[in-house]
């Protein structure tokens, strides 16, 4: 990805086990909810758990999120 001041910034992307198709990550922000996230890569909150194996909502900043295709 090239930015306006034609920096290259790499888009992160993780392989999944079974598929072998790439997901883009998604490192978690103070502030940030499961919700915002879903809301930002237009996936549910119920996607998000399963595919980073959750529990709950709860996260936290710094982790590393798998977002799932689709």
């Amino acid at each position: 990805i090239q930015t306006s001041n034609n920096q290259i910034k790499s888009q992160s992307t993780v392989k999944t086990s079974s598929s072998g198709v790439f997901s883009p990550r998604h490192t978690v922000q103070k502030g940030e909810t499961l919700y915002d996230i879903a809301l930002k890569y237009g996936v549910t909150t119920e996607n998000l758990k399963k595919v980073n194996k959750l529990r709950s909502n709860k996260i936290l900043v710094g982790q590393v999120l798998i977002i799932p295709q689709g």
